[in-house]
């Protein structure tokens, strides 16, 4: 029985240092994309760069996940070394994406091409790191820390975006070149502790035999067929679009203002989508609320009015409202996407994927909705080229009623 008890100690212990390590990791990882988009979208706009080029690179992280995660899903989970199968990638591509990060920001007295290539290399990077980060926390839940394991994760996501904002504040004073090391430090460095601190189990070290190595069937042709997507699908798609590019909107359209005041208008944002998230925790009638069809499309009625004010509102105004504007978005994501960090710091809801099922067989629908995301993205942004990104708040407001419409059809 004492063998037992302190067998039970140690797996709890084990579960508990597993859970802050990968909370730490889950922070790191979200500072440094905060830090990433908001520094590598004042880059681009200073370069007058088009919205559309901007969004392709920018944004490419979707389109790599739907062709390539099959795939690279498949060689992690066949890899096998002597310090596990997901270690290595996380060294790996933690210190390359660290350094890419590091590099974008010292690319920018140099022409616009190169700079745009780094941005790509560094999302496939990332790409490959979060797809090994993801897994390890898949390998480490277990049932009993199920729940709490995620929301770990996803609170210290939270404070992770919330920490990278509240340093951007300053970025008005500090010298060009620290925003971007700052953030690649500390992603390394919860790189590097969730790699060499969690460690895997000893079957995932021993080599496959040719029997044991499962076979990689995957079509990507799949991707590209939409004939099975439903309406609600599409919706979720226009609304995951909008959101997830929530920060280089808001940069763009806010473009003539100080980059301390862009920065107060993001945080304010987020702060109250988690106002929304944090009353629903707590209240069952507010979630049950919130989940109504007619709750629903009148919280989208009153963004799209709101997104309309901004279009002839001056900056004071826009501030005002970001508060409430955040929460109106929390209330609307409760209901379709869930509990997601608005803009490019969200990764849970990408890499679900890897949690929730059974990483050799991907569900395809799930892959064709990040495709279309990424389509949808370079509608709007090829729209905001034509129409000005001045009028980016109308056309914001004008997509989000047009969901609408949509679920009328």
């Amino acid at each position: 029985m004492r063998v037992n008890g302190k067998e039970n100690n140690k797996n709890f212990f084990e579960n508990v240092k597993n859970i802050v390590i990968l909370s730490f990791g889950s922070f790191g990882l979200n500072f440094m994309l905060l830090v990433y988009i908001l520094t590598t979208s004042r880059l681009l706009i200073e370069r007058s760069a088009s919205v559309t080029l901007s969004s392709v690179f920018l944004f490419s992280e979707l389109i790599i996940f739907a062709f390539t995660y099959p795939f690279f899903t498949y060689l992690y989970d066949i890899t096998r070394s002597a310090i596990g199968r997901r270690t290595p990638y996380l060294i790996i591509f933690g210190i390359l994406s660290s350094f890419n990060l590091t590099l974008i920001q010292k690319l920018s007295y140099i022409s616009l091409f190169p700079l745009l290539m780094v941005i790509a290399l560094f999302n496939f990077w990332l790409f490959l790191y979060t797809l090994a980060f993801f897994g390890m926390v898949k390998d480490k839940i277990v049932y009993h820390f199920r729940n709490i394991m995620i929301l770990h994760i996803k609170l210290w996501e939270i404070v992770g975006s919330i920490t990278a904002y509240l340093y951007m504040l300053n970025s008005d004073k500090v010298q060009l070149g620290i925003e971007t090391p700052v953030g690649g430090f500390l992603f390394l460095i919860s790189a590097l502790t969730v790699a060499f601190f969690i460690v895997e189990d000893k079957k995932y070290k021993v080599p496959l035999s040719r029997a044991e190595k499962p076979s990689y069937n995957y079509n990507v042709i799949d991707t590209f067929r939409f004939y099975n997507l439903e309406v609600k699908d599409i919706k979720e798609s226009m609304i995951f679009s909008l959101i997830y590019i929530y920060e280089f909107f808001i940069l763009n359209f806010l473009k003539d203002s100080s980059f301390k005041v862009l920065s107060i208008n993001l945080l304010l944002f987020l702060l109250g989508t988690i106002f929304a998230y944090f009353i629903s925790l707590f209240s069952d009638n507010f979630r049950k609320i919130v989940g109504e069809k007619k709750v629903q499309n009148l919280a989208i009625i009153i963004l799209s009015i709101a997104y309309l004010v901004f279009n002839y509102a001056n900056i004071k105004i826009i501030l005002g409202l970001q508060f409430f504007v955040g929460f109106l978005w929390g209330v609307i994501l409760l209901s379709q996407l869930g509990y997601i960090v608005p803009g490019k710091s969200e990764r849970f809801i990408i890499y679900s994927v890897v949690i929730e099922d059974d990483s050799l067989k991907p569900d395809t629908k799930k892959l064709k909705f990040f495709f279309l995301s990424f389509i949808l993205i370079i509608v709007l942004s090829f729209i905001l080229d034509i129409v000005g990104v001045q009028n980016a708040s109308l056309v914001y407001s004008i997509i989000l009623f047009s969901t609408l419409i949509l679920e009328k059809r």
